[in-house]
């Protein structure tokens, strides 16, 4: 879980320093949504194990399976976008409080 929110963080601070250097100030939403995007992967794979892999065929236990993975993609969205954000404006905070007005 560690490699994984180091690398979200990694990534979202490479991300946040492009668009600044485009002179992009909204950073914000992308710093959230581009590690966040990871968690479209867990949804789609849990989908693909469901179809594939499980002999699940009744209503009830179809709609906790799809329930159960559609809240463990939304936390895992939560959680990478999270790391991403903090990063991203520890980054911001850091480039732009090493600038001298005077």
């Amino acid at each position: 879980m560690v490699i994984l929110v180091v690398t979200c963080a990694e990534l979202s601070i490479v991300v946040c320093y492009f668009q600044l250097c485009s002179a992009n100030h909204r950073w914000w939403w992308t710093s959230v949504t581009t590690p966040g995007a990871s968690s479209i992967y867990v949804l789609l794979f849990s989908m693909w194990y469901y179809f594939r892999e499980t002999d699940i065929s009744d209503g009830v236990p179809t709609f906790i399976y799809v329930t159960y993975m559609l809240l463990l993609s939304v936390i895992f969205f939560l959680i990478t976008g999270t790391s991403g954000y903090l990063a991203s404006l520890w980054f911001v905070k850091k480039i732009f409080g090493s600038i001298k007005v005077d």
